[in-house]
């Protein structure tokens, strides 16, 4: 492993400490084993082992999502995972944990998280056994678990994960790795407890209608050919709640804007999206006005962070019918 990709694990380990160094709850470490997992033209699955590293924020409970969301934590995760002669990868990831149950003794959540992911060895390095394509690619990971407290300082946790590693199409071949995983560890809490404002949730008002225009642009691989492209997007739709909307609309892809040649796609989308402060997450299937490539319909995954009243920012990615990454974009958005 070269001193670049040395400097990329560290950058990853540091940078995440620092995010939520600032009045941390509590700390957990837990660790994990992996199974079932899959690589590309690999006929047999193998299994992982590793530790996670959690640092957990509570909800000040001073906004009123927090209360709907029954004042979900948030925080920074560290996850190292070794898969013995394939290598081994570091996850940093943003996670927040949504409660289904909250006591004084029990926490029942799930945890969505996002981040990056270093990989040791790649389809460079390791021919015969890929791990990822890219030293450095998206992570995403769900979690479902659960809490015990011991005492007011010491818990239990357990969970069961769902991760999932790729490069987004950015670069060729776009080998991806999917893991299932159970962990058992610790949860310690230390510091003063903040003040947790437990004013009941109130529902505010909201616009029932709403449009969106947005751009978004990026790279991505076809053979050993990258290039750019740049994707357009008509959004509306309708608001029932102030947190719960249902979204629809037009997408255009041209997937070689800058290079002499374009191959330009119309779909429509219709799905569901929700509301987390400043966070909107949306998941859309969409079907294209014509057949490319043996393919009818794709599904559009989108985040978007909102900068103001009507300027948002986004990322997007776009999914064949069968979850292969077609295209990540970037851009920004108004909404009316």
């Amino acid at each position: 492993m070269s001193w670049m990709n040395h400097l990329t694990a560290i950058f990853l380990f540091l940078s995440s400490f620092s995010v939520f160094s600032q009045s941390i709850k509590s700390i957990e470490v837990a660790p994990f084993m992996g199974s079932d997992i899959l690589l590309p033209d690999v006929d047999y699955p193998f299994s992982a082992f590793g530790i996670q590293a959690k640092y957990i924020k509570q909800s000040s409970g001073d906004k009123d999502w927090q209360h709907y969301y029954n004042l979900p934590r948030m925080g920074q995760e560290i996850l190292y995972a070794n898969y013995s002669r394939n290598g081994y990868s570091i996850s940093s990831n943003t996670f927040v944990e949504f409660d289904f149950l909250q006591s004084l003794k029990h926490q029942l959540f799930i945890s969505p998280a996002i981040g990056l992911v270093y990989a040791s060895e790649t389809f460079s390095t390791l021919p015969d056994y890929p791990l990822i394509s890219s030293p450095v690619s998206i992570s995403f990971k769900v979690e479902f678990g659960y809490r015990y407290s011991l005492s007011s300082k010491w818990k239990i946790s357990t969970a069961f994960m769902v991760s999932h590693f790729s490069n987004g199409n950015t670069s060729t071949p776009n080998y991806g790795l999917n893991m299932k995983a159970l962990k058992l560890g610790l949860n310690y809490g230390f510091g003063e407890e903040s003040a947790t404002n437990y004013t009941p949730y109130e529902k505010s008002s909201y616009r029932r209608f709403f449009g969106q225009v947005s751009m978004g642009s990026g790279v991505k691989s076809n053979a050993d050919e990258r290039y750019g492209f740049l994707n357009g997007y008509l959004n509306g739709g309708l608001s029932f709640h102030p947190f719960h909307r249902i979204v629809g609309g037009i997408n255009f892809f041209t997937d070689r804007t800058f290079t002499s040649a374009s191959d330009e796609r119309i779909g429509l989308t219709l799905g569901y999206q929700i509301i987390i402060g400043k966070i909107r997450f949306s998941v859309q299937p969409g079907w294209y006005l014509k057949e490319y490539d043996g393919d009818y319909r794709y599904y559009q995954v989108t985040l978007q962070y909102q900068i103001s009243r009507l300027l948002f920012l986004q990322s997007s990615l776009r999914t064949t019918e069968d979850f292969f990454a077609e295209d990540l974009a970037f851009g920004l958005g108004l909404e009316i």
